[in-house]
């Protein structure tokens, strides 16, 4: 009976089959993760500002290509003051949200497809009610009230679709009607007397 042998090179040209099948399946492996993330994948928002505070905690979810908010989410000013809080639904504000400025102002209301809708109420700095009024599909609709800091009445004005219609009426701080900007408003401008 025969004896078969394997050339002498075969030990190195076997190791060199096995180097590049490693090879190649670290090169599939690496080139499929590097795709980017698959549809529906969530991560964690990481924002941070320059000065190293963060300035957007929630989760994002991918969906047709990009990155997006999704669930609660806060997100904050420079040096960590909040600056609002609410619900994202795949990219898309809704619910109730609540909005801070720098300077302490803030604002309550709700989000619908993206678009503040229903009531809306704004306050000052010290918690004073700074405006009130309706909001349709993102647009100012219908009274609209404005306070001074001390809690007077500094304006009352009807809104439609977003712009000043119907009756304004403008105080000064002593209580006194400012006539120069009161009167009938259509579709955003003072009508002449």
């Amino acid at each position: 009976m025969e004896e078969h042998r394997l050339p002498r090179e075969a030990p190195r040209y076997l190791a060199r089959q096995a180097l590049t099948m490693r090879l190649l399946a670290l090169f599939a492996l690496t080139t499929l993760t590097a795709c980017g993330p698959s549809e529906g994948e969530r991560r964690i928002i990481a924002d941070k500002w320059e000065d190293g505070t963060t300035k957007c905690d929630g989760v994002e979810v991918y969906i047709d290509d990009e990155w997006v908010k999704d669930g609660a989410i806060t997100l904050f000013h420079r040096g960590g003051k909040l600056a609002a809080r609410g619900t994202y639904d795949r990219g898309v504000e809704t619910g109730p949200w609540e909005e801070r400025h720098a300077d302490g102002a803030y604002g309550m209301g709700h989000y619908v497809d993206g678009n503040r809708d229903g009531w809306w109420t704004y306050f000052h700095e010290d918690g004073e009610k700074q405006e009130e009024g309706r909001y349709l599909a993102g647009k100012r609709e219908g009274e609209w009230l404005w306070w001074y800091s001390d809690g007077k009445l500094r304006s009352n004005a009807m809104y439609a679709g977003g712009r000043r219609n119907g009756v304004t009426t403008d105080y000064h701080l002593d209580g006194s009607v400012d006539a120069t900007t009161s009167g009938l408003y259509a579709d955003g401008e003072r009508v002449p007397d």
